[in-house]
């Protein structure tokens, strides 16, 4: 009965073992090649389920608590209408601009890769070289409360 599910997921990540107590992390950005990661998906394929079984105009919005660029192709695969990357920021600011109580500007500032073999394929000592990128560089929105 509401317009509106919002669901905060974290980055896909596994800590290399190789690393100790650093946890580095491993250099997989998808969800499926992330242990235990593909997980946090099933939150967003429970409300998809739960929206079409209903027949409801409900609207999923995803918030992408990016601590890195990940491969987000794996969360807009279950038609998600609207996708937030954030970093470093709080569960309050991304709700208040997503209900338009303060004004929300953002750009990311790198590309996100469409897949794990498009990021391998990235030269990392040239900047935007994100050819298979599903958002580039610099993509981003303008949120102006009504």
């Amino acid at each position: 009965n509401s317009d509106y599910v919002f669901i905060v997921i974290g980055a896909p990540f596994t800590a290399d073992p190789d690393s100790g107590p650093f946890e580095f992390a491993q250099p997989a950005l998808e969800y499926a090649s992330n242990d235990g990661n593909s997980e946090v998906l099933n939150h967003i394929a429970f409300a998809r389920n739960a929206i079409d079984n209903a027949g409801s105009q409900t609207q999923i919005v995803v918030a992408v608590d990016a601590g890195r660029p990940s491969v987000v192709n794996e969360v807009l695969a279950f038609g998600v209408d609207g996708l937030f990357i954030q970093w470093g920021v709080t569960t309050k600011v991304f709700l208040d601009v997503a209900f338009g109580i303060v004004d929300g500007t953002g750009r990311l500032p790198v590309g996100l890769p469409a897949s794990d073999s498009a990021a391998a394929s990235q030269l990392e000592d040239i900047a935007g070289d994100g050819q298979h990128a599903t958002f580039v560089e610099g993509y981003g929105l303008d949120l102006i409360p009504f």
